[in-house]
């Protein structure tokens, strides 16, 4: 698995995996037929990719099979001290699979005494902006999410 900066030829696969995110992780919390009638329209990353805020990048992870997943990351409220996750999708087709929590180091962003081994998306935003902390919030009723971060 690698993890490199996002591109707007990314735009169709990020959008395809936030959806599918959204309408397993979400079933237990919104109606059936309301998450599968959610439209894939890739054109709000392409703006987002034409027109990027200052301070934010994305990411994506794959492997030889394609797009494991992404991370959207910048500032957050608290500027200077803080950088925050602001998405982090992995294909529910692909969970359990490690993209959330890998051992191995993304190319390019080494661990260091202050950083151990973490997931590859944590290197990559760590190595990014050379942050210590980052913060998290998390949907409470997200409950792969709660799982994997319990295990």
């Amino acid at each position: 698995m690698r993890v490199r900066p996002a591109t707007a030829d990314d735009a169709e696969a990020i959008e395809r995996i936030r959806i599918r995110g959204w309408q397993v992780a979400y079933r237990h919390v919104f109606p059936a037929e309301e998450l599968d009638r959610m439209p894939v329209d890739w054109s709000r990353w392409l703006e987002w990719f034409a027109n990027t805020p200052a301070g934010f990048a994305a990411f994506v992870a794959e492997d030889a099979e394609g797009m494991l997943g992404w991370a959207t990351v910048g500032p957050s409220g608290i500027p200077d001290r803080y950088g925050e996750l602001h998405g982090l999708y992995v294909d529910p087709d692909r969970w359990g699979q490690g993209a959330g929590r890998d051992r191995k180091h993304s190319d390019g962003y080494a661990d260091s005494p202050q950083m151990p081994a973490k997931s590859a998306f944590q290197n990559a935003f760590f190595g990014w902006r050379s942050l210590r902390q980052i913060r998290l919030h998390p949907i409470a009723k997200n409950a792969s999410w709660m799982s994997a971060r319990r295990s």
